[in-house]
């Protein structure tokens, strides 16, 4: 990955939580998106990405990018958040 590609994948997590923050969680989901694409090797932007697929009521969405992120981080706080909230949603305690 060049380092232009780099910078972009970025500045694309940054704006995701950005607009999950603001509580745009389809444009956060498209931004993150994006940022995976270009660089699917950190944790941060599946852990953000599941949590804007909980917000959007989307729990298989969640667990998998909640499992992407502990695959790449298995000390990953928020993976595992994000999957327990995910599978609340589903009724699986």
């Amino acid at each position: 990955m060049s380092e232009a590609d780099a910078d972009r994948a970025r500045a694309l997590l940054s704006e995701g939580r950005e607009a999950l923050s603001s509580g745009n969680a389809k444009e956060a989901v498209r931004l993150l998106t994006e940022s995976i694409l270009l660089d699917a090797g950190p944790a941060r932007p599946f852990a953000f990405r599941a949590r804007a697929y909980v917000q959007l009521e989307q729990p298989n969405a969640a667990i998998r990018d909640g499992e992407a992120a502990l695959a790449r981080n298995p000390d990953s706080a928020a993976g595992y958040k994000w999957c327990g909230r995910a599978e609340a949603m589903r009724g699986q305690w």
